[in-house]
């Protein structure tokens, strides 16, 4: 498991966009969901119908993002865990800090690729 933030940060908006789902976090850090239709909200098996759910994340505080090595991003706040695999054609995620330059992805077919 890659540990891709290293504190907790509250969520200050959830966007959802055409083809994809924007999670902003304070601190100017953003979780980007491509693959929007491979949600996985706690220990669903079926991914989430409805992407509002997400939503409900607004005020709370993200404690953990990590990634698996083979790819699935894993969100954990108080109440809830979100996953999202990775995708086998494209980035399925990422994780961008706007102030330090990090970033995440998930590499198609797997994977992750991180810089610092």
């Amino acid at each position: 498991m890659i540990e891709l933030v290293d504190q907790s940060h509250v969520v200050t908006a959830v966007d959802h966009e055409a083809y994809r789902t924007v999670i902003h976090l304070a601190d100017d850090l953003r979780i980007v969901i491509e693959s929007i239709d491979h949600i996985h909200f706690d220990e669903d098996i079926e991914p989430i119908a409805d992407l509002a759910l997400l939503d409900t994340l607004t005020g709370s505080t993200v404690q953990r993002i990590a990634a698996e090595d083979r790819g699935t991003l894993v969100i954990t706040t108080a109440s809830h865990t979100i996953t999202v695999p990775s995708d086998p054609d494209y980035e399925a995620w990422s994780v961008i800090s706007a102030i330090t330059g990090a970033l995440a992805a998930a590499m198609p077919g797997g994977g992750v690729a991180h810089r610092n």
